[in-house]
């Protein structure tokens, strides 16, 4: 029975989540521990589902109500959208690699391997990094994909998160549900 108590007590002490960090840019990184180790959420408003007072949110963003994902709101991504960005901070005490994950939907099918989707790292003017999404002949509904920026040499810094299309496919558009930032302690 004490064994029973233990391991619950355990459990719960571990789905505690610590407070926020106090802002030091536009957006507010928000700090969570598990039983598997502590992380920075960075991107303030991931869903796209409105804005918070913290933070100066997405710039550019075109907002649909979709249904290939399970929020009412996506990013959208099309031959006239353009780029959307977000500022955020990278705390000092973070370690590690800055990973990214979005779960988003290819609408349409993209016929060349100029369909992608871009996103990069700015720190004021100069891209420090970039991943490409390719998405030749993935038609695809919701889904999620992880990718990593690499070590954290960013600790500290003020970073800007830059997303476009580049499409040659006519028709194709990607909906993104959410996107965020991981940073680790």
């Amino acid at each position: 029975m004490k064994l029973t108590r233990l391991m619950l007590a355990l459990v719960l002490f571990s789905l505690v989540v610590t407070p926020p960090v106090a802002a030091q840019s536009s957006c507010a990184p928000v700090s969570y521990c598990l039983f598997a180790g502590c992380w920075y959420e960075l991107l303030n408003n991931s869903n796209f589902s409105g804005t918070q007072a913290t933070c100066t949110n997405w710039n550019g963003v075109g907002l649909t109500t979709s249904s290939q994902c399970y929020n009412s709101a996506a990013a959208v991504l099309s031959p006239s959208s353009g780029t959307f960005t977000q500022n955020f901070y990278v705390p000092a005490d973070s370690v590690g690699s800055l990973d990214i994950a979005l779960e988003f939907a290819t609408i349409g099918t993209p016929t060349s391997l100029s369909d992608k989707i871009v996103l990069e790292l700015y720190e004021g003017t100069t891209l420090r990094k970039r991943i490409i999404i390719y998405t030749l002949n993935s038609a695809t509904s919701c889904h999620r994909e992880d990718y990593s920026f690499g070590t954290n040499t960013f600790a500290g810094k003020n970073l800007q998160l830059r997303v476009r299309g580049i499409y040659l496919t006519p028709g194709v558009s990607y909906h993104i549900n959410w996107m965020q930032i991981f940073a680790y302690l």
